[in-house]
């Protein structure tokens, strides 16, 4: 099909783009050199190791056959045979990259053709003739939010072309419209666009063999293990062996350190490049929304497989998740409160702001990816304007409900679906719905209660006192002020881990930004100390504020004849109730963690465990069971409560003899989780209850005072 012919969708291309603003930078021309620095560094100190390798081998190759002809016999065939293999086998290490080949994983893809994609395929060829990069030679289609390109790989692959293979993720063309598409794809064929891009792939390869020789050796470790075995002697050359590579696998691993720092920085840069091709082709604005819908996208695709798992559990599959994730896609909209536009969500930066509420800020200098915001900051300052298309991507394809369910077959490909029934989108909505009903809470509290419930009170007969409400509002209640505190402490508690990783070097930083003022590293350990004390002062704040909350709606609801004191009481119930309980499943689980990681060595140990698990935690897990059977909190999941009774009703022995019971252990494991899950469900289910028989208090209320915030 020639480019003349072409007769499909496609966005106007961007005229009079100024050529600087594809042209390489001079800190990309710095980060070049400074890569080439490390990269003829480390081709200086692999010929070094090179030669001592060939050295080694030579040598050892002479005194083997030194002491095949002096010593006569066995010993002098084994000794000749142990001298030989190290400088042999430390040789092959050295050169055992060449080849190695490392293959993309398209297993869970599928290829498609131009015959069967036509206008696709036409609209590919066309961004690549823009961003003037060779078209694929293959094209494949996964699943996921993704669009990427890659190819098998070896170290001949540095010097000889290899061309490229694309892959689209269908929950990507899901998400955004056509000039996005184009954007997105314009930006990965950016990344090979210019003879300079092509370092990066060059630079790849020289960590991929550094890689090999360092992390991908089993192979090697069988051939070492097997010759070790044959016989003692052997066994000794082998240590010998090992020792050499050991010392060889440092001096590659700070090569691997120096190459990837300098690398990553090199990184950035090219993302930019890249950025700056796409926005030549796509226009600036393009490549924004869609690095934006990206977020937005991914998140609906993860929370689309989530629901889909669930609804295998009840023996339910779709056969097609891709409406399903545009479902779920809009739901999250509904959440966020975001506009709709051509069936897409519009994320202002009002919105992606309330998202970031990390004060503490690093240049990570391992990161390979400039983070959105700088990324949009240069596309704006770019400022290359091209026309909007907001069609589907969808449009661009051929049999697309085939596809959409070839890929989601993929999905399903590993779990057991036997004995389910398909459902429908409309059926998916409603459970989306349903499960949206059942786990939101009503506007008004402004996400005071988000993932989290009120702390119980130590004195359960003081939640009423006269008073508590004079000068309040149920609205000022929930101000902002008050509102942020959980978030707050979420933040604090995030930061405060950063910090101590930072302080202990497990994050490799020299500087950092903290609310707008840098810091050294040597201060990461102080300021978590602080940050440790501001989160105790708020979670004090957030206890006196809860406890402020109940006495509330407590006083006003008793002044109106309808006491929300009773239902606050076996609340707080069964939330102490609830605490004890998942101390006794957590106690359970930990015994059995030996099991888990393998660390039981005797039988005496093993015996000691189930003895542990039948006569101290499982009574106690078993009484409590019992007692939330008796509450009827596994009245909605008949299977549960017939688990739960049978587990009371058993006599589990867990290990005889040599060998513990896996299908005890497993039952025990799963009803840990399963019950957990029904008594935190019935807790948020008594608290939303109780939450929405309050928001009437909002506006009956609104008038009776002021809160002081």
């Amino acid at each position: 099909m020639s480019n003349s012919a072409i007769s499909f969708p496609y966005p106007a291309t961007p005229g009079n783009v100024p050529a600087s603003a594809t042209e390489v930078s001079p800190g990309f021309r710095r980060e070049v050199k400074a890569v080439l620095g490390m990269i003829v560094l480390f081709f200086i100190v692999y010929l070094l190791l090179l030669a001592f390798g060939a050295a080694l081998a030579a040598g050892c190759l002479y005194l083997g056959f030194v002491l095949f002809t002096s010593l006569s016999g066995f010993w002098g065939i084994m000794a000749g045979l142990g001298i030989i293999s190290v400088g042999v086998l430390v040789l092959f290490f050295l050169v055992k990259f060449l080849f190695a080949v490392n293959r993309s994983d398209m297993s869970s893809s599928v290829q498609i053709t131009e015959e069967e994609q036509p206008v696709l395929f036409a609209f590919i060829r066309k961004v690549a003739a823009d961003t003037q990069t060779q078209f694929p030679k293959k094209i494949f289609l996964s699943a996921d939010v993704n669009a990427s390109v890659s190819y098998n790989s070896s170290f001949w692959s540095m010097f000889l072309p290899v061309k490229k293979n694309l892959q689209i993720g269908l929950g990507l063309v899901n998400s955004i419209s056509i000039s996005e598409f184009k954007a997105v794809l314009a930006h990965e064929f950016g990344h090979f666009s210019q003879r300079s891009m092509k370092l990066g792939s060059f630079v790849y390869q020289v960590n991929r063999i550094i890689y090999n020789m360092l992390y991908q050796n089993s192979g090697y470790a069988q051939v070492l293990n097997g010759l070790g075995n044959l016989h003692g002697l052997l066994a000794i050359f082998t240590h010998i062996t090992i020792a050499i590579v050991r010392s060889i696998q440092w001096i590659l691993q700070q090569m691997y350190g120096l190459i990837n720092r300098q690398y990553s920085s090199l990184s950035r840069e090219m993302e930019f490049h890249a950025d700056a091709v796409a926005a030549s082709v796509s226009g600036s604005e393009a490549l924004i929304t869609s690095l934006r819908r990206l977020e937005i996208a991914d998140t609906a695709y993860a929370l689309t497989i989530q629901h889909c798992a669930r609804l295998l559990e009840q023996k339910k599959v779709t056969p097609n998740i891709y409406p399903n994730q545009k479902a779920t896609l809009e739901d999250l909209a509904i959440n966020y409160k975001l506009d709709m536009q051509h069936g897409l969500p519009v994320l202002t930066d009002a919105f992606l702001a309330g998202l970031k509420t990390m004060r503490v800020n690093y240049k990570d200098q391992w990161a390979s990816h400039p983070s959105r915001e700088d990324r949009e900051a240069h596309l704006r300052s770019l400022n290359i304007a091209a026309e909007n298309d907001p069609q589907t991507a969808w449009i661009l394809f051929e049999r697309m409900s085939y596809w959409q369910e070839q890929l989601t077959q993929k999905i399903y490909a590993s779990a057991d679906c036997s004995g389910t029934h398909s459902i429908v989108p409309s059926e998916f909505n409603e459970y989306l719905a349903t499960e949206r009903n059942l786990y939101s809470l009503p506007a008004e509290y402004n996400g005071y209660y988000d993932g989290r419930q009120p702390e119980v009170p130590a004195e359960d007969n003081m939640l009423y006192i006269p008073g508590t409400a004079a000068g309040k509002t149920a609205a000022g209640l929930f101000a902002p002020a008050y509102a942020s505190l959980p978030k707050k402490i979420t933040n604090l508690n995030a930061e405060t881990a950063l910090l101590r990783q930072m302080a202990a070097g497990e994050v490799d930083v020299k500087t950092f930004d903290f609310d707008g003022k840098k810091y050294n590293r040597a201060e990461a350990s102080a300021l978590a100390d602080e940050l440790v004390k501001e989160e105790e002062e708020l979670r004090r704040q957030l206890k006196a504020h809860d406890l402020l909350v109940v006495r509330y709606f407590v006083e006003v609801s008793t002044a109106k004849g309808e006491s929300l004191e009773g239902a606050y009481h076996a609340y707080f119930a069964d939330a102490r109730l609830a605490a004890a309980y998942l101390d006794t499943l957590n106690k359970t689980l930990s015994c059995l963690q030996p099991v888990y990681t393998g660390q039981i060595q005797s039988v005496e140990a093993a015996d000691n465990l189930a003895f542990q698990l039948r006569t101290m935690h499982e009574p106690e897990m078993k009484r409590m069971l019992q007692a939330w059977v008796d509450k009827g909190v596994f009245t909605h999941d008949p299977a549960a409560r017939e688990n739960a009774e049978h587990f009371i009703a058993a006599s589990y022995q867990y290990f005889s003899g040599t060998e513990f019971f896996n299908t005890e252990l497993i039952n025990l494991h799963k009803l840990c989780e399963s019950s957990w899950q029904a008594v935190n469900q019935r807790l948020f289910a008594s608290l939303k209850h109780i939450l929405e028989k309050q928001t009437r208090l909002f506006s009956e209320n609104k008038n009776a005072g002021t809160a002081a915030v």
